[in-house]
């Protein structure tokens, strides 16, 4: 049944892929109108004048001149218009056009864009209105000179403006030179990146007409990848035409269309009809004469380009050329033709694109069908006989269907070849040529020979990586066959037709953007032309995936088992993604990794990051890629395992393990596309085994008439399979962690049918009992020495082989249910009759349940009575009694940490009495009494939460100095006393203080002394404390031995240490002192007890303080004007006149200042005549004490000081208040000031003044120097001398410069500084250019320095264009190249952005040489290093640029994932990146790395491939010699 229903879900898969890929009929657009040939009878619109016409949200809209000074404009929903209702055009504004009767006109979405002279004949501008008719202010954007189109120019006229994509536009005219009569008509073109840009005319003429013929009033149209252009011949006769496939190089037809007067044509294409509107006599409209081309059918001949797909199709004697964007929808465009030679036979061709053109290979004009030609066309549709290139091989009757394949080592030819008129067999043939244009050389056989009477027809060839394929048809052209080769000469046929639905005549095979394109001629009678896009029908599937093992039965017990996805015949292979689906209900993947068959030596193998081993969905994802190393990947091909799985079974049942031939892929090198395959084979797999549900207990019953049964009993359950047959079983019980120790050993009875058809089992295991194994019968017994008396059973396990010979385990070590070993031996406590009892008191609450005896209430405190060892503490007391006529000789007990054998310590024959110290509340002991072996029983003696514990008397704290006063500055002595008289003993004692309303800032020193010992600074010792308090404001410690304390302290201890303080600060209200006495009954408690505690509050006098004010700054050489201030407030000390007064300044000579003095009363004091140099100060005494002056409370005196310095610094000086006391000097005041000092800034700018481009910014640095931190922010402004107009970008700001320049507000660092601007000049200058610095916030009139100089603006003159292509991507979008000049310093120029064609400009460039580097995220760039340490090789590409160029296609490489910062080789960090985004969606965000190296918009292993493939490559190998600008 299984293989009935696999061979029908196969059969259903291929029908559905046929289904899916039914060849789709190439489609025309509805009834083409070709704009080639005559136009029908016009019609007249009724008015005079020059006409253009433009469609545009739904409506018609024509201006037409009626004399050079005077425009109308009218609307109307057909072709048709009322002139009646005509508007008179105006423009209003300075620049204003000289006339205006011919124009162009684009709709930009908001506004109307009029193209037409500007202030002369000369130039163009444009005009913008809302309306149609009422037109703004001019913008000039094209000028003509004698330069561009020589000395006897006369002037432009007529435009056309063409919008040609996002950022391109095309601005034609004709140009008129020369002298009346001899005047001469061409047409011309410019382009630019914006509508109202400078546009750059284009290096040739669109039509160069030659004299005396002239090509006047051009108008262009772009229909597909083809631009038309309309325009008259001289005198306005006759309406020509010419073609363009990029609207600067055009291919004229010398013939007109028309002949008659078509003067100022406009051409449109409304809803897919042509419309002309011209001038003869009146303003005239037509259509074209319908001429309908026939949608594509017959013979096809595709290419792509690039952007566009080009398709020849028809008949023996017609050919047409047809375009499209999608490869599916094509519109025809013209019926070839053919000059010079026409081929016999028009169908049949095959076409190649080079650089200058199309190439066709088809018949010359001989009748025998023998020879081959070579055409030529730019346009597709007019095609130019070259040379005969190929004449038939000798014998041959006729060659028939060539195919021209350019494979990048020169030219191959395919083609059939008829031998004879009977069989007419035919084969394929081919020849080699070096050129294009060459010798083509035949080979001397068949590539493809007739075998068996089967005919070959109609060669197409693709070389796709390493791999030629070639397809072609058989007898009846029915069946399409497939052959390969790797050098395109020797090739491998497939002996089968492929899957494609017939008939299949004239195919063409060609690979776009990694899709794969079949087209072929249908079938009669309209042959129409069908299309395929899945290569998987048509190409050769080599490769094949399957499961190995297919088939497994396994044990759910049995641990990790391993299925592998094995690859056949793979070819080029560079990495995979699999896909495997599970029913991760049953199996769980325990790992994933590589085979062995994506393996090389000369590379590694990464695993890619979006690994999922589907544990929760069911579906395993896991991929690998092979990782270049030196930037050459190597590819692998051949056979073998490509994932190995480890599984682990996780339930019953059947499953399969199932590879998603939809989701997984093959990847190839170097394009990183996916390989074909098809899935062969999956992997089914049968889970049996041991059930989980083990019952698992100790049990203790009589199992009469079998015994007592005192020991485990255990259950059993098989899933999948039962006992039938078995030919064993046994289940061992083991002890010890984890089950190392065997107990016992269990044996079924098999001999018989007692086990039959079970599912299920029970097995016992007896330890106390004496359960008898021979009368119950079903089981044999075996015990060890030690069967789990003394070893408690933690696990058991069954083995069994069942009928099948499938084995089965399990081992289960749950916990016992019931699992208490003690269910029959317990004994029993209470308390023991009165301890903890306080006499009198209240009496304590006991409770005795459940093993627990509780106490709640006051729990008295003990003496220590050394005579029964009890040291003094709170105690309660309990009894443990054994079970009765329990004999206890082996009975212990473990309480308090220790163990105890019971008859060494009881305290009758079945009791002994247990008194447990109360320490902390609550409180609990266990004591585990173990009953005779490993059978124990635990209880428990509790004081309750609530309970409290009696206590000793406490000890006292006095003091009668401690409140002072203290004058801040100066040190003072008080006294504490101790004292614990009729106390009880503490092994340990210690203070703790707190002084609120101060910080240890506030205090300079604290100090304590016991007894006659030394001083002892608080927090000195490394144990005790001093610091501010963790709550509020005070300072708080420990003293006294801390943290272990003093002591032991008995009942009689007395003791009064003395305390020295040293205020820094002083305060106005007293401040409260607390000192907290605690004690330890042992010195072993982890905490202290709160004995008693003192309180007082202290005096201190408030400061005396020095305050002054200065300059904010100075400057070498000014005097500054600086103050200080004595102030004693009310609660200040009374000092006196014993004050002396102090000045220093610090790191300074008196060579540094030029003069000091300070005013003091009437008297002035020469300040810097008193200091004196020492250790490299200035110091001196100013005031000295004891008559100087006196200092009351309160107090208030201020002194004046002028300053002038020498030497740019800072100065530090330092003013103290001395109180003196004897011989001692007590600092209680001081102040510290700093007068900072700067010197005179300078300004250094190398680029401004310097050299200029107009329009173009140039970032400049302007250095200011030597500059102080005067501020902060040290905010400046610098004033820049610059012609009105001018641009100026400073950080954030755009500062536009007026008739007085630009002031920019700047913040300057100290020293020196670099600012860096962006400056845009607007129009060329020679004035000189002066840069100043000012000082606003302090001196805002003072200009602080400044620097002039010459600047020069230069004017724009160059245009530069080029292609990029990119590895691994369809479009090539995103990426910016820049030029940086190397002589005049201009640049760095950007290009725009490359569009999706992979093309990008520059514009307004000056004459120099450049330096050209790229920005693309993701990919290599190229890049010019100058620093000579730089470890990455330099990669300098360069061009000497003197007018319009063109850049060569540059190919980027791609893999570049961890791209900004300037890293510019593919390595480890890439990988990482592809990891870190792996299986999300892409970004569009230029700025940061990211993963989706291809801009595919998902991360996935295309990614990878391109990492890997190109590892370690960095720019210099990828493009320092293939690559020339």
């Amino acid at each position: 049944m299984k293989s009935i229903f696999s061979k029908f879900l196969v059969l259903l898969l291929v029908v559905g892929l046929l289904l899916a890929v039914t060849p789709r009929q190439v489609q025309a657009q509805t009834a083409p109108v070709t704009p080639y040939g005559t136009w029908d009878a016009p019609t007249d619109l009724g008015v005079a004048g020059r006409p253009f016409v433009l469609n545009a949200n739904g409506a018609y809209h024509m201006w037409y001149g009626v004399s050079a000074t005077q425009l109308k404009y009218v609307t109307s929903t057909s072709p048709t218009f009322d002139i009646s209702a005509a508007q008179v055009v105006s423009f209003t504004g300075t620049l204003v056009p000289t006339e205006y009767n011919s124009v162009s006109v684009l709709w930009d979405g908001t506004n109307f864009q009029l193209v037409t002279y500007g202030a002369d004949s000369k130039e163009f501008a444009i005009y913008h209105s809302s309306d149609g008719y009422n037109f703004g202010e001019g913008t000039k954007i094209f000028t003509g000179s004698t330069t561009d189109f020589g000395s006897d120019f006369v002037q432009v006229d007529t435009p056309f403006l063409l919008k040609d994509g996002d950022n391109s536009y095309k601005l034609y005219f004709q140009v008129k030179t020369g002298v009346t009569p001899n005047l001469h008509y061409q047409i011309w073109s410019a382009s630019s990146t914006s509508l109202s840009g400078t546009y750059i005319l284009n290096a040739n003429p669109a039509i160069a007409a030659t004299y005396p013929a002239r090509a006047h009033h051009p108008t262009v149209i772009k229909d597909g990848p083809t631009y038309y252009m309309f325009y008259t011949g001289t005198n306005q006769e006759g309406l020509y035409m010419a073609t363009s496939l990029d609207g600067i190089a055009w291919t004229n037809y010398p013939t007109p269309l028309q002949t008659g007067r078509f003067s100022e044509p406009t051409v449109l294409k409304v809803d897919g009809s042509w419309h002309l509107f011209y001038e003869a006599g009146n303003i005239k409209h037509a259509i074209p004469v319908t001429r309908t081309l026939p949608a594509p059918a017959g013979r096809p001949a595709v290419i792509h380009d690039g952007t566009y797909f080009h398709m020849w199709y028809g008949t023996n004697s017609t050919l047409y050329y047809a375009t499209s964007t999608d490869g599916d929808t094509f519109t025809p465009v013209a019926e070839v033709a053919f000059t010079g030679q026409v081929p016999n036979e028009k169908i049949s061709v095959t076409v190649v694109k080079e650089a200058d053109g199309f190439y066709m290979v088809a018949y010359n004009a001989d009748a025998d069908q023998k020879t081959f030609a070579l055409y030529k066309s730019t346009d597709g549709i007019n095609w130019v006989y070259q040379k005969d290139i190929l004449t038939a091989p000798a014998g041959a009757l006729k060659i028939d269907a060539p195919f021209l394949l350019q494979d990048g080592t020169g030219y191959k030819l395919y083609f059939q070849v008829k031998q004879d008129l009977t069989d007419t067999p035919y084969e394929i043939f081919m020849a080699t040529a070096d050129a294009i244009d060459g010798v083509y050389t035949p080979g001397a056989t068949a590539a493809i020979p007739q075998v068996g009477g089967v005919r070959n027809f109609h060669p197409t060839v693709v070389k796709d990586g390493t791999i030629y394929y070639m397809w072609f048809t058989d007898n009846d052209q029915n069946g399409l066959y497939v052959a390969t080769s790797s050098d395109g000469i020797n090739w491998t046929k497939s002996q089968n037709p492929l899957a494609v639905p017939g008939p299949n005549a004239e195919p063409a095979v060609l690979k776009v953007n990694g899709l794969w394109h079949l087209y072929h001629q249908g079938a009669s009678p309209s042959f129409a032309i069908q299309h395929i896009t899945d290569g998987g029908l048509f190409l050769p599937v080599h490769s094949k995936l399957s499961m190995s093992p297919a088939t497994m039965t396994k044990d759910i017990n049995g641990g990790q088992q391993v299925v592998e996805i094995m690859a056949t015949d793979v070819a080029a292979m560079t990495a995979y993604h699999m896909e495997v689906l599970f029913d991760h209900t049953k199996l769980q993947v325990v790992s994933v990794e590589n085979g062995t068959l994506l393996n090389s030596t000369n590379t590694t193998v990464v695993e890619e990051d979006g690994k999922d081993l589907g544990n929760t969905t069911g579906r395993l994802k896991f991929g690998s890629a092979l990782q270049a190393i030196g930037g050459v990947n190597y590819p692998v091909t051949g056979s073998g395992s490509l994932v190995k799985i480890t599984f682990q079974p996780i339930d019953f049942g059947t499953t399969s393990f199932a590879i998603d031939g939809t989701l997984s892929r093959l990847v190839d090198w170097p394009d990183a596309f996916f390989i074909p395959y098809e899935v062969t084979g999956d992997a089914d797999l049968a889970i049996v085994g041991f059930g989980p549900a083990v019952s698992f207990g100790y049990v203790a019953y009589d199992a009469d008439p079998n015994g007592w049964l005192r020991g485990v009993s255990t259950d059993f359950t098989i899933v999948g399979a039962n006992l039938t047959d078995a030919t064993s079983l046994v289940v061992k019980l083991w002890g010890g962690e984890g089950g190392t120790t065997l107990l016992q050993t269990n044996t079924a009875d098999l001999s018989g049918t007692l086990f039959d058809n079970f599912t299920g089992f029970t097995s016992p295991f007896d330890i106390f009992g004496n359960f008898n194994y021979v009368t119950d019968g079903f089981w044999t017994n075996v015990r060890e020495a030690e069967y789990g008396k003394i070893t408690a059973p933690t696990c058991v396990e069954a083995i069994a082989t069942l009928a099948d010979g499938t084995g089965i385990s399990k081992k289960y070590c749950g916990d016992l249910v019931p699992g208490d070993r003690s269910l029959l031996l317990r004994g029993t406590i209470e308390p023991d009759g009165g301890t903890g009892q306080v006499p009198g008191g209240d009496s304590l609450v006991i409770t005795n349940v459940n093993d627990t005896v509780s106490y709640l209430g006051l729990i008295e405190w003990y003496p220590a009575d050394p005579a029964i060892g009890r040291t003094e503490g709170n105690r309660v007391g309990v009894e443990i009694n054994a079970p009765t006529a329990f004999n206890t000789a082996d009975t212990t007990f473990t309480v308090f940490g220790n163990t105890y054998t019971w008859d060494d310590v009881n305290d009758g024959d079945n009791f002994v009495w247990i008194y447990p110290k109360v320490t902390v509340v609550p409180q609990e002991w266990p004591i585990v009494v173990s009953w005779g072996g490993n059978i124990t029983q635990t209880f428990t003696v509790k004081v309750l939460e609530g309970s409290t514990l009696n206590t000793p008397p406490l000890p006292t704290i006095t003091s009668t100095d401690v409140a002072g006063p203290y004058i801040p500055g100066v040190p003072r002595e008080f006294n504490i006393t101790l004292s614990n008289l009729g106390g009880a003993i503490y092994e340990r004692m210690i203070f703790d203080y707190r002084l609120d309303g101060v910080q240890t800032s506030d205090i300079t020193s604290f100090e304590y002394s016991i007894g006659t010992g030394p001083w002892i600074v608080m927090g000195s010792r490394t144990t005790e404390t001093y610091a501010d308090c963790a709550s509020g404001t005070g300072v708080c410690g420990q003293f006294g031995l801390a943290p272990d304390g003093f002591g032991p302290v008995g009942p009689d201890f007395s003791d009064t240490p003395k305390f020295r303080i040293n205020f820094k600060n002083g305060f106005s209200a007293t401040l409260p002192f607390t000192l907290n006495l605690s004690g330890k009954k042992l010195a072993s408690d982890s905490t202290w007890t709160a004995l008693t505690n003192f309180t007082a509050n202290v005096r201190v006098y408030e400061n005396v303080q020095i305050t002054g004010t200065a300059p904010e700054y100075y400057l070498v050489g000014d005097a500054g004007t600086s103050t200080i201030t004595i102030t004693n407030p009310a609660g200040g000390a009374p000092y006196g006149n014993h004050i002396e007064f102090n000045l220093t300044i610090l790191s300074a000579v008196k060579a540094d200042i030029a003069s000091a003095t300070c005013t003091y009363g009437p008297v002035t004091l020469d300040i810097l005549g008193m200091l004196s140099e020492v250790d490299g100060n200035l110091t001196g005494t100013l005031l000295p004490a004891d008559g100087a002056f006196t200092v009351d409370a309160p107090y208030n005196r201020t002194i004046s000081c002028t300053m002038v310095f020498n030497t740019a610094k800072s100065y530090t000086s330092t003013s103290e208040m001395l109180y003196v006391v004897g011989a001692n000097k007590y600092v209680v005041a001081t102040n510290t000031a700093t007068a900072v000092v700067y010197p005179k800034p300078t300004i250094i700018s190398p680029l401004l003044p310097g050299s200029f481009q107009q329009g173009v910014e140039k970032d400049i640095t302007i250095n200011v120097n030597n500059v102080g931190l005067m501020d902060t922010p040290n905010n400046f402004t610098l004033h820049l001398d610059l012609p009105e107009g001018t641009v100026v970008v400073y950080g954030p700001d755009t500062f536009t410069c007026g008739t007085t320049g630009c002031n920019i507000p700047v913040v300057l660092s100290a020293g020196d500084n670099a600012l860096n601007l962006t400056v845009t000049f607007i129009a060329q200058s020679t004035d000189d250019v002066t840069i100043s610095l000012v000082d606003p916030d302090i001196d805002p009139g003072r200009i602080m320095t400044s620097i002039t100089g010459p600047n020069v603006v230069h004017a724009d003159v160059a245009l530069v264009t080029g292609t990029v292509t990119m590895q691994g991507r369809r479009t090539y979008n995103y990426a910016k190249f820049t030029l940086t000049g190397t002589f005049l310093g201009y640049g760095p120029y950007p290009s725009t952005t490359s569009d999706a064609a992979g093309a990008f400009s520059f514009t307004n460039i000056i004459a120099d040489e450049y330096t050209i580097t790229t920005d693309m995220p993701r990919y290599l760039n190229i890049y010019c290093n100058v620093d000579p340490s730089d470890q990455i090789p330099d990669l300098c590409k360069k061009i000497t640029l003197s007018g319009n160029d063109a850049l060569n296609t540059l190919w980027l490489r791609a893999g570049n994932a961890n791209w900004t910062g300037g890293d510019n080789i593919i390595d480890g960090l890439d990988a990482s990146q592809v990891g870190s985004n792996w299986g999300g969606a892409g970004s569009t965000d230029l700025t940061i790395n990211h993963g989706d190296v291809n801009f595919d918009n998902i991360v996935n292993i295309q990614d990878l491939a391109l990492v890997g493939g190109n590892m370690d490559l960095t720019s210099a190998q990828a493009y320092g010699t293939t690559w020339v600008p």
